[in-house]
């Protein structure tokens, strides 16, 4: 149901500016000019282990609960993005996080290894697994709090290269998040800071 992969890029940016970040940087692993894997890595609250596989989940969110209700006007009420978003571009996505004061643990959800079999319980039916304690690759680099979701087999993605994807996406990201980079979130795609762009031409300096 997404319109391009930049409205699914959008699902996880959203979460992230909803977990309380004020960066988030979109890292990209490559050797041929096409994404083997991309890593969006913020600096918010983090999860605990099952707030990790409850994230996801379809239906999930944990939005709402642990006394912070963000009511109607909340990014990520449903809990549908982040699976739903990720599984649309590639076949397999991990989720790492940690908060300030816990240790790192992640959970992988791939679609192949469902299909095997691989994810069902003993009545035959596939869950989500637990999180498990992790460590991060190092191109991803460190994370001292927050949240890293990674895509890789990644074959739905357009356009299909890092320079190709830079080009299409910056001026969109800058025009979607203009009012949050204006107050503060900064967004890093790619290597490249994403600057605010007012669609209306009504903000001065913009």
């Amino acid at each position: 149901g997404y319109t391009s992969s930049g409205t699914a890029l959008n699902e996880i940016i959203d979460n992230a500016y909803q977990a309380g970040a004020t960066k988030i940087e979109i890292i990209s692993k490559s050797k041929t000019g096409k994404p083997e894997a991309i890593a969006f890595k913020d600096n918010g609250d983090g999860m605990d282990p099952e707030m990790i596989r409850i994230a996801c989940m379809w239906g999930g969110t944990h939005r709402g609960s642990y006394g912070k209700p963000i009511g109607r006007k909340g990014f990520g009420r449903f809990g549908y993005g982040l699976p739903s978003a990720s599984l649309s571009q590639c076949s397999r996505f991990t989720v790492y996080s940690k908060t300030s004061d816990g240790e790192l643990y992640k959970v992988t959800i791939d679609t192949d290894e469902i299909v095997d079999g691989k994810y069902n319980d003993t009545d035959g039916h596939p869950v989500v697994p637990e999180a498990v304690k992790a460590k991060t690759e190092a191109w991803m680099g460190d994370l001292s709090n927050g949240t890293i979701v990674v895509w890789e087999n990644i074959d739905r993605m357009h356009p299909t290269t890092v320079s190709n994807l830079s080009s299409s996406y910056s001026f969109f990201f800058g025009t979607t998040y203009w009012r949050q980079i204006t107050s503060g979130f900064e967004i890093n795609f790619l290597g490249k800071n994403i600057d605010a762009i007012d669609p209306l031409f009504q903000t001065k300096g913009l």
